[in-house]
């Protein structure tokens, strides 16, 4: 190769990455504009605060509808008889999903021991 070749090849080479780069740019830039929309799209309004010297601040009540707790309180109810319910709300998220899954997945690939054949 002479040398006006070799440098014809990195340029060309060096083009390929800034334009790889570019694209990968543009399209994070996409995700991320799709994904805040949509989550914009999902947040309740915010309702304006109430003016005036003698109004109070009111606790909002963020659990779940009355007629769902209704539901659940009937459904276990009858299921399992008369118990008391504490408290319904998310559950938390934990690792262990997660850690049972990668322990699945990197498992999955040892080599196994076959007898006689080392």
């Amino acid at each position: 190769m002479t040398g006006a070749a070799t440098s014809d090849v990195v340029i060309a080479s060096l083009w390929m990455y800034g334009l790889a780069i570019i694209i990968s740019m543009a399209s994070a830039v996409v995700i991320w504009m799709i994904v805040h929309g949509i989550s914009a799209l999902q947040r309740p309004a915010a309702k304006p605060a109430a003016s005036g010297a003698g109004s109070a601040a009111v606790a909002q009540d963020t659990g779940p509808p009355a007629a769902h707790v209704a539901a659940i309180t009937a459904a276990i109810s009858a299921a399992v008889g008369s118990h008391r319910i504490v408290r319904i709300s998310e559950v938390g998220r934990s690792g262990a999903w997660s850690a049972e899954g990668k322990l699945i997945h990197q498992t999955s690939h040892a080599p196994q021991r076959r007898p006689g054949k080392y």
